[in-house]
């Protein structure tokens, strides 16, 4: 049987974000710590695409300095982490592109699907905040180059 840390540690390791130049793309990385940080907060472990869409693109754009959009982290991150790890509702009422394996913007702001994180890591994170900690440093370390990791810890405010 598996333990909550080791299904956050798997997360981490499989989160398969974008790479060019050797850089990782913060896109995912940063979704993470978003989860991480609501259930630090208290908040409950549902996150509509509206939502994640007015605080994830800012966060990117603080970390690249280009605009950064919500809908590839938010539908790639079902596909890329611990299996049933994150999970979309409403997909059926989702349109895709032709062609292309993930929906429209419109659709995704349309529908407003709720992404919710396995129950039981959620409540591992939401209760332990020694676990979350670790998860969140480890996706830091993980993820992000020396220089930008403290400005990614005040940016989630995930502090060392």
């Amino acid at each position: 049987m598996t333990t909550p840390r080791t299904n956050w540690l798997q997360v981490v390791r499989n989160l398969r974000p974008h790479s060019s130049g050797g850089k990782f793309s913060p896109h995912k990385p940063l979704l993470v710590l978003l989860l991480l940080g609501r259930a630090r907060d208290g908040h409950p472990n549902e996150f509509r695409f509206k939502e994640v869409e007015k605080k994830l693109p800012p966060w990117i754009q603080a970390m690249t300095g280009r605009r950064g959009e919500a809908l590839l982290p938010f539908w790639h991150l079902q596909s890329s982490a611990h299996p049933a790890f994150w999970n979309i509702g409403n997909k059926e009422r989702l349109q895709h592109r032709q062609g292309k394996p993930r929906p429209t913007m419109t659709s995704l702001r349309d529908v407003n699907p709720a992404g919710v994180v396995d129950p039981g890591m959620w409540l591992a994170v939401s209760t332990d905040s020694a676990l979350r900690n670790e998860v969140a440093s480890e996706v830091i370390e993980a993820y992000f180059e020396l220089p930008d990791r403290a400005k990614v810890r005040r940016l989630t405010g995930f502090a060392e």
